[in-house]
């Protein structure tokens, strides 16, 4: 009878320290995939607008700086052009000149969460002729134009 006590002891022994392995081994998984994924959101906003960037650490918690580049400006002033063409959308040029980026792409993404509803409140022939939320995004970080856009901005004077 001890024998059995004893092995059954042993196997529930294993089972709990197993468990707590997986435990600890998932939080510490979780906190990986947490880590990498604000590296990548901050890779992201560096990308979008082709910010330098430089990582004063990537363990908790993660300090990076951003810089324009010589490339920046020409994503300033499509952003620039866009916010004077459409309601909603802002170009924070304080934020900007104090290297704000995170902030000021925040803002952005606002701005065009903000359009897309007013976009979406405009009755369907008044959509055709405006400019589609998510053509925002694409023009300021790509220089994407729809027939719409490449009109709006050949009005406007807008030479890229």
């Amino acid at each position: 009878m001890k024998k059995k006590v004893m092995v059954l002891s042993i196997v529930i022994g294993i089972i709990v320290v197993g468990s707590l392995i997986r435990i600890y081994y998932h939080q510490v998984q979780e906190k990986e995939d947490e880590r990498i994924g604000q590296i990548q959101y901050y890779a992201n906003i560096a990308e979008f607008l082709s910010l330098g960037s430089y990582y004063y650490s990537v363990n908790d918690p993660i300090e990076v700086r951003f810089y324009p580049t010589l490339s920046t400006e020409t994503y300033l002033e499509r952003w620039k052009v866009i916010a004077g063409l459409l309601p909603h959308i802002e170009y924070p040029e304080s934020l900007i000149k104090e290297n704000e980026w995170e902030e000021a792409v925040r803002i952005l993404v606002e701005n065009v969460e903000s359009y897309s509803t007013y976009y979406y409140s405009k009755e369907a022939n008044e959509r055709e002729v405006m400019i589609r939320p998510q053509e925002v995004m694409a023009f300021v970080g790509y220089n994407s134009r729809s027939d719409n856009l490449t009109e709006m901005l050949e009005e406007a004077n807008f030479e890229d």
